[in-house]
């Protein structure tokens, strides 16, 4: 068809790569056809494919969907996040933050015999996110509950301390686990990991990454039925390589994101990010996501080097031996959906060649998808972002009937 490939150097290959276990197995049997994703035709490469969605899908598409908010206290959870990061609990003190906690029921109320979704959202989103809302009506029209976590400053919410949001942080995951398990069933973590959890964990990108670095340090006191990753890393150092698709996503990518990123989050928060010695200057002089990660939230969060936030931030580590046994501590399913063509997360950032050293993660891989895209037909806002709601819900029941 003519499609531009990204990525590797056009050597990966698309395909689920696990290790040969018999759960493994059957969960890659019920998703062995997403692997032959067929896009857009007109939207030939990685770039056009993750732009095209933000172009052709306007707004919402589907009715308002009717969230209940909910506060979840949370520790402040200074950086570094480190091994313990998810079992981390607030204080009752005055250091601790609160997240908003937005759910969805379905019409018939909250069913206990189905996955309940548990959304993470992108770097700059929140619970409004098209493609947010899409996984959220589709699964409140399935019978199925959905409740979206609010980044840390996001939508607006308050933060009262110096602690804001950084990637590597898992805390206020694991408390909105333990809510969501007390509200909906009495249980929480600390008194044994549930064995029957509907729970499934669902992020995009920034999100995604968060999810799979919650699950793998969690080990198994997650709460979690199974973890899903859409375009997220497992190896977020791997962005610094010198590669092609490295430079591509820096030079076209980055610098668009980093200027959204200025003016929603950096700018409204400069008083704090002078106190920890940040100058307007410093950031007019950003021009990358990278730079942000290196000039700004290794200096606020006291991370000594980009490369230290990175390893605390990914499931996967710096990719090395330590690195992969952190990932093999994830107990339940954990899936990272990936498109070799993604052009802002480089495929590298998967360690496609270590997944299957360990008992749980697995790597579902397209050829083309672009990064949260994966857009369909001739017309694809008749679709929408329905590749990835599928995968969702396929895998959502595949790993509560593993259980």
């Amino acid at each position: 068809q003519g499609f531009i490939q990204q990525g590797s150097n056009g050597k990966a290959k698309e395909g689920i790569f696990c290790k040969s276990t018999a759960r493994n197995h059957r969960i890659r049997d019920r998703l062995l056809r997403f692997v032959k994703y067929r896009p857009t035709p007109y939207l030939y490469s990685g770039d056009l494919l993750t732009l095209g969605p933000f172009l052709f899908f306007k707004g919402s598409k589907g009715g308002r969907v009717s969230y209940n908010r909910h506060w979840v206290r949370v520790p402040g959870a200074p950086a570094p996040d480190g091994d313990d990061g998810p079992l981390k609990e607030p204080s009752g003190s005055d250091n601790d933050e609160a997240v908003a906690l937005d759910v969805a029921f379905p019409a018939e109320g909250y069913q206990p015999d189905k996955p309940t979704f548990f959304i993470l959202h992108g770097l700059n989103g929140g619970s409004t996110e098209p493609y947010v809302l899409d996984l959220v009506r589709r699964a409140t029209r399935e019978g199925h509950t959905a409740a979206v976590m609010v980044n840390r400053g996001l939508m607006k919410t308050p933060v009262r301390g110096m602690e804001s949001f950084h990637g590597a942080r898992t805390s206020d995951v694991g408390c909105a686990v333990d809510a969501l398990l007390y509200a909906l069933g009495g249980e929480r973590r600390a008194n044994g990991n549930p064995q029957n959890s509907r729970i499934v964990l669902v992020g995009f990108s920034m999100g995604g990454i968060v999810a799979a670095n919650y699950t793998a340090k969690s080990k198994d006191l997650s709460g979690l039925a199974g973890s899903l990753s859409f375009s997220g890393t497992l190896c977020s150092e791997k962005m610094l390589l010198d590669t092609p698709a490295a430079a591509h996503s820096l030079s076209i990518w980055q610098a668009p994101l980093a200027w959204g990123l200025k003016g929603t989050i950096i700018k409204p928060n400069m008083r704090n990010l002078v106190k920890r010695g940040v100058t307007m200057s410093m950031v007019e002089e950003i021009k990358t996501v990278v730079d942000i990660d290196t000039k700004l939230v290794c200096k606020y969060h006291g991370y000594p080097t980009v490369r230290h936030y990175y390893e605390d931030m990914s499931a996967g580590g710096s990719g090395d031996e330590k690195g992969i046994a952190r990932l093999n501590g994830a107990k339940v399913p954990l899936l990272a959906v990936h498109a070799i063509d993604d052009p802002i997360a480089i495929y590298e950032v998967m360690l496609a060649d270590e997944i299957s050293k360990t008992e749980n993660a697995m790597l579902l891989a397209t050829k083309h998808g672009g990064h949260i895209g994966w857009p369909t037909g001739v017309f694809p806002s008749s679709n929408r972002w329905g590749f990835m709601m599928n995968v969702a819900m396929e895998f959502a029941w595949a790993v509560v009937q593993e259980q």
